[in-house]
């Protein structure tokens, strides 16, 4: 168990262009979701933008059952969630990846990522536009990260944009 206190981030500090990214592996114990509200609600405060990657890791958890609660509850403080297919399946019990991005946009979420593989990826903003990037053809050896490369493209790319809570997308011109 991860054994994390809110108490050991009390120096950090967020401010505008500030991201402040968490996944499910760090949520596990009732101390360290304290410690993420915690994290949560001083990036919040400071105007930095929240993102969650699930990365849902079963072997790490007493139920399936506990995992998607948390994952759900924790995927609505973001602004913006990154899922894989699989994962979006997983937490909405939507079969259709559409439905199940669009279940994601609740809370103070306003993008959802989801990435689908050899098909590349697909983001859906809260205000009805989706943008879908196809994939690349190449030899895959090992898919080990690919995810986590993706979302910090994804957050570096947002905040080179200068996407804020208020405006996710930035100075995109799309």
């Amino acid at each position: 168990d991860l054994y994390l206190d809110a108490r050991d981030f009390y120096d950090i500090m967020f401010g505008d262009g500030d991201a402040f990214e968490f996944g499910s592996v760090a949520l596990k114990t009732e101390q360290a979701r304290a410690a993420h509200d915690s994290l949560i609600e001083r990036a919040r405060r400071g105007g930095a933008l929240v993102f969650f990657d699930p990365n849902l890791r079963f072997n790490l958890w007493d139920s399936a059952d506990e995992l998607k609660r948390i994952a759900r509850e924790y995927a609505a403080k973001a602004d913006v969630v990154k899922v894989g297919d699989d994962e979006a399946v997983f937490l909405t019990g939507e079969h259709n990846i559409d439905g199940a991005a669009k279940k994601l946009l609740c809370g103070t979420v306003k993008a959802v990522a989801v990435t689908r593989g050899a098909n590349g990826a697909k983001i859906y903003l809260a205000d009805g536009r989706t943008f879908d990037c196809g994939g690349y053809n190449v030899n895959t050896v090992d898919t080990t990260g690919a995810g986590d490369s993706f979302f910090g493209g994804l957050i570096a790319e947002l905040l080179r944009l200068g996407a804020t809570p208020y405006n996710i997308v930035g100075n995109l011109d799309y």
